[in-house]
């Protein structure tokens, strides 16, 4: 899920700025993909998230690169 659609079905932009702390502004910008969501932001987004956006879909090529053990958590389980 992205978080366009998590914003439209789990939760609303404000109640997770409220929960986290985050700018309603950046969310706006990254759900929108007005603006790439930072790197350090992208795990705070899957916690926060309940796991329903992923690292991996957050950051599509290059997930692998910045989490190997993610890489190496997905070796496993094939």
């Amino acid at each position: 899920m992205d978080l366009n659609t998590y914003f439209k079905t789990v939760e609303t932009l404000t109640d997770f700025s409220e929960r986290t702390g985050f700018c309603i502004s950046s969310l706006s910008f990254w759900k929108n993909g007005k603006r790439p969501i930072p790197l350090k932001n992208m795990p705070i987004l899957e916690v926060e998230t309940n796991g329903l956006v992923t690292r991996k879909e957050m950051c599509h090529d290059k997930w692998h690169i910045h989490w190997p053990e993610l890489a190496e958590k997905e070796k496993q389980v094939a």
